[in-house]
């Protein structure tokens, strides 16, 4: 007799390790960046010393820019200081969580199936602002 419900449980268990390990792959290739920044620059980009200057004092909002990404860099420069470290940890941070997010989305609209997910998150790469 046919026993659907283990077949489903199975292929939960190898899709949830497989999310897994795709994730932790993501999460490999942004801590990589993290610790290639820190190691070849110390010096600060042009966006990011924009960052050092307006982040001095809380605001509604930073020139042109509202202030939620300001914000949050104003306390991760409280937490680990000003300089590269805090900056690009956020970062990274924030680039992770969205690529982490996008694979779970497209992992459900398509069914669980891992490697139309993968594709969409890695086709994030192709944007230059991220890649």
């Amino acid at each position: 007799m046919f026993r659907g419900g283990d077949t489903m449980r199975d292929g939960s268990a190898g899709a949830a390790a497989g999310s897994g390990a795709f994730v932790a792959m993501l999460g490999g290739y942004f801590l990589l960046h993290l610790v290639l920044r820190l190691t070849l620059s110390g010096s600060f980009e042009l966006d990011e010393a924009e960052q050092l200057l307006m982040t001095q004092q809380l605001a509604w909002g930073y020139a042109s820019q509202p202030p939620l990404y300001s914000w949050l860099q104003w306390g991760f420069f409280a937490l680990f200081g000003k300089g590269v470290l805090a900056l690009s940890l956020l970062k990274q941070l924030l680039l992770f969580t969205a690529f982490a997010f996008c694979f779970l989305s497209a992992r459900l609209a398509f069914g669980g199936r891992l490697l139309p997910a993968a594709l969409v998150t890695l086709s994030l790469l192709l944007l230059p602002e991220i890649a």
